[in-house]
């Protein structure tokens, strides 16, 4: 009972503050006792509102792939506050980047070294490029994707630069 009440209160409280007071949402679930904070219901209706909620949420909540999922497609940065177990699903991670290419940074080692998580990050935001893994910063291809996204009329002059192997001087 006591729970519930707590609960339906938080939620209206999360409801009301953010149509009238966006900027207090925060502060509501800041307030909410450690056990509310671990409500997947609670977090879910937070984490619409801002997906940096995430920040607040108990374990548990961090750690549920739909709450995260919610929070990232709301704000992708938000995969920063998400349990290391999240942060290495692709789906997840993904999502993220599509809000916001900088979320690769908070992507697990594993995911930041596959090509096809870089790349999704670099086409939206080459200078993506400094969170990817050591191995695909030296990749001349995932490079020369970003160097294009930079400069998309270029083409041609960087196909003809690049055509031949380095040498070396």
């Amino acid at each position: 009972g006591v729970h519930y009440c707590g609960v339906r209160a938080v939620l209206f409280a999360l409801d009301f503050k953010y149509t009238r007071y966006p900027r207090s949402a925060k502060k509501v679930l800041r307030q909410a006792s450690p056990a509310v904070r671990n409500d997947g219901d609670v977090i879910m209706a937070a984490v619409a509102i801002d997906g940096n909620m995430l920040e607040l949420a108990g374990r548990s909540c961090r750690a549920d792939r739909d709450i995260v999922m919610a929070a990232v497609n709301n704000r992708g940065l938000s995969l920063k506050h998400a349990s290391a177990k999240v942060r290495d699903d692709q789906e997840v991670v993904l999502a993220a980047i599509r809000r916001d290419p900088d979320a690769l940074q908070h992507a697990s080692a594993r995911l930041r070294a596959k090509r096809e998580v870089v790349m999704a990050a670099i086409t939206q935001y080459p200078c993506a490029l400094r969170h990817a893994s050591a191995s695909l910063r030296g990749n001349r291809e995932v490079v020369t994707a970003a160097l294009r996204q930079c400069c998309p009329g270029s083409d041609s002059v960087a196909d003809t630069h690049l055509r031949a192997p380095a040498t070396d001087s």
